[in-house]
């Protein structure tokens, strides 16, 4: 067949079509997104599909083990349990024996996040929770001003037995902020007055549990809203009245009925569907959650399922301390709609809706039915920023002591009964090209973590014939499977792969989008272009400026989309 589209990014990837010139509206970062497989040409019938697990039942399984070799192609760093949520501690490796360990549970993460991308399986986990915006830009603020209404809209909020009553507000005037009785929602340029709130209204109504538990799990998630909340928290949980603002519905049949609450007049509102929800629910029969296990719910009411794999810790040899660094972690949240969320229509197209202005947030794609998330994010190979350490709040630094490149270690991948589909995967990522490499550890944005896995053996055996000779095993002859018999079960994986997402079309593995993505991400030499050391690929997978920095071009201000993975290497 000859098709030069790839089944992904709205079902019409061009791979001859030259770049066009369209820097002005192109995002940097040090990440991008590996698309999901999906229904339909367009963004408005996304819906995902996924790798539906095989029974086991009537299939060949294999038990055994498979040894690997890891080796640090860039510094590393893998802290140790003890150390990751000291608050400004020095976050250091686990060490045993005078040998730095990566844990395996570190290991069997990188495993679970690339074989759940080569599976093309649902992606699991994804946030449930609300994504809030706010947008008060002057006169790009449109769809976000128009929520609310001229006058201020508020009241109280009063636990009633297990629910929560709405009492409205009989007034809500401005008031010096050094008033005891003010309410103060935050400093903010030259703003130096809180509100006062009238007494309740009326005998109050009852709220959806949705929205009041929304609003607590928003506010208590933001450290900067729960000091403004703090003291009105304390009226609630005493069975008093705690002030909050709120928006109404303007419509429908739910006109003049409580829409969302806020700490503040112009609160952050939610986007009408979690990212969860566009991403697709999680399924027990998903491929990689049989293979891997799961965990769903909570305490008692948790459902799971123990995975088939186990992996061993890799202790490092050569592991040459680097000192202590300092980087400064934080990145993009799925706030970041114009990164999380496919904005593209197709090729280089920048969206009609979004060319006249491109600082209007009004026009790019939200967390909407009918939308789609840009996908499983992954880190580039680049090459290592050592420190990077320009703030003054020291809270927003985290210090560590990162190995250098060339350490390198042993684990072990103990296999419990898995199929022939599930042995494919695994050996999918575990036949990587020589040009590829995998991703560990924390500081992935800054170019850390850069890893190598190479087979150092196999010791597999079908579960059918693992005990017919015990005198060949102990021999110590080779009674592993063949390599042919390794190749033939990558394609078997392959196939099925192709066969449950695009049943009756003549596509290829390598041809599903998402699969190209994943390829393109997990490079480290690209032709004449290594990667970990070159500049201009440095530059073009760089973090943008931060919104404070006006005179930054590019910046987060502009809200600059981010292009698809293979598109990063290729714009003007």
């Amino acid at each position: 067949m000859e098709n030069n589209s790839n089944k992904g990014h709205s079902g019409n990837q061009n791979r001859g079509n030259k770049p066009k010139d369209v820097n002005n509206r192109i995002a940097t970062a040090p990440y991008n997104f590996v698309s999901l497989p999906f229904n339909g040409d367009d963004a408005d019938s996304y819906k995902t599909i996924y790798t539906k697990a095989v029974s086991d039942e009537g299939k060949e399984l294999y038990s055994g083990t498979i040894t690997c070799t890891l080796k640090a192609l860039t510094p590393i760093m893998v802290a140790g349990p003890s150390d990751r949520n000291e608050k400004n501690s020095v976050r250091k490796f686990l060490e045993v024996d005078n040998k730095k360990i990566i844990q395996g549970s570190s290991i069997k993460g990188m495993f679970r996040s690339y074989i759940e991308a080569f599976s093309c399986s649902i992606m699991h986990p994804v946030t449930d929770s609300y994504i809030f915006w706010r947008n008060v830009t002057g006169n790009n603020s449109g769809a976000y001003k128009e929520a609310f209404e001229a006058e201020r809209t508020g009241g109280f909020l009063k636990k009633e037995g297990a629910r929560y009553k709405f009492y409205k507000a009989e007034n809500i005037t401005r008031l010096s902020e050094r008033d005891k009785e003010s309410y103060c929602t935050g400093r903010f340029n030259n703003k130096h007055k809180g509100y006062s709130f009238g007494k309740p209204k009326g005998e109050g109504v009852f709220l959806d549990d949705e929205i009041v538990n929304r609003f607590l799990n928003q506010v208590e998630s933001n450290p900067s809203q729960m000091k403004i909340w703090e003291n009105e928290k304390k009226k609630l949980e005493g069975n008093g009245f705690a002030r909050v603002f709120c928006i109404y519905f303007k419509d429908g049949e739910k006109k003049g009925q409580v829409r969302e609450l806020g700490v503040a007049r112009y609160m952050r509102i939610p986007y009408p569907q979690t990212p969860e929800q566009l991403a697709g629910c999680f399924k027990s029969d998903d491929f990689c959650a049989q293979l891997f296990g799961y965990v769903v719910g909570k305490n008692k009411n948790a459902n799971t399922k123990k995975g088939k794999l186990s992996f061993s810790e890799c202790r490092l040899n050569n592991a040459r301390e680097l000192g202590i660094k300092s980087l400064i972690l934080g990145s993009p949240k799925p706030t970041c709609v114009q990164h999380y969320v496919d904005q593209w229509i197709k090729d280089w197209e920048v969206p009609s809706k979004y060319q006249d202005d491109n600082k209007n947030a009004d026009k790019l794609k939200k967390y909407e039915k009918g939308y789609a998330l840009r996908g499983r994010k992954f880190y580039w190979h680049r090459k290592t920023q050592l420190q990077n350490t320009s703030t003054d709040n020291p809270d927003v630094v985290t210090k560590f002591i990162p190995v250098d490149k060339g350490a390198e270690g042993t684990f072990r991948i103990t296999l419990n009964s898995v199929n022939e589909l599930e042995l494919g995967a695994i050996l999918e990522l575990l036949n990587l090209p020589d040009n590829s490499a995998c991703k560990i550890g924390m500081a992935k944005p800054y170019g850390y973590g850069s890893v190598k896995i190479e087979v150092q053996k196999f010791d597999l055996q079908k579960d059918s014939s693992r005990y017919s000779s015990i005198t060949r095993r102990l021999s110590g002859s080779d009674n592993s499977i063949s390599k042919k018999d390794r190749e033939s079960l990558v394609k078997y994986f392959e196939k099925y792969v192709c066969e449950s997402l695009y049943s009756g079309e003549d596509y290829s593995y390598e041809e599903i989008q998402s699969i190209a993505d994943l390829r393109e991400m997990m490079l480290i030499q690209d032709g004449s272009c290594n990667r970990l050391q070159n500049a201009d690929w440095e530059q073009r997978t760089s973090y943008m400026a931060s919104p404070t920095d006006k005179k930054a071009n590019p910046s987060f201000r502009d809200k600059k989309i981010l292009p698809y993975p293979d598109h990063v290497k290729e714009y003007k």
